[in-house]
């Protein structure tokens, strides 16, 4: 078995695991992801790599009533700073797009 040597080892390659990934990476450490499965994306795969948020939080509140409403004020509220470091890393998004009405 080879040995690899990193500064972090990130176990699962779904959305969360890679955001920690290059969280890290931009923190300059060395990182290895460890995937299960053939592909990365986990779940965010299987939705065509398509992330949503509500348009403000009193939406989010209703959509989501079980979660905490600072975590889901935070989602909303760093949504496009969150775009916008995709962006800058090189990962190609999609324009915004909104529902007809």
């Amino acid at each position: 078995m080879a040995r690899v040597r990193a500064d972090l080892l990130v176990a699962g390659g779904g959305i969360a695991g890679l955001a920690a990934a290059v969280r890290a990476v931009e923190l300059g450490l060395d990182v290895v992801v460890a995937e299960k499965s053939a592909v990365l994306g986990g779940s965010g795969a299987l939705s065509a790599g398509i992330v949503w948020t509500a348009p403000e939080v009193e939406t989010a509140c209703r959509v989501a009533s079980d979660g905490d409403r600072a975590l889901l004020a935070a989602l909303v509220e760093g949504f496009d700073a969150a775009v916008d470091r995709l962006r800058a890393a090189s990962v190609a998004v999609s324009e915004r797009w909104r529902l007809p009405g």
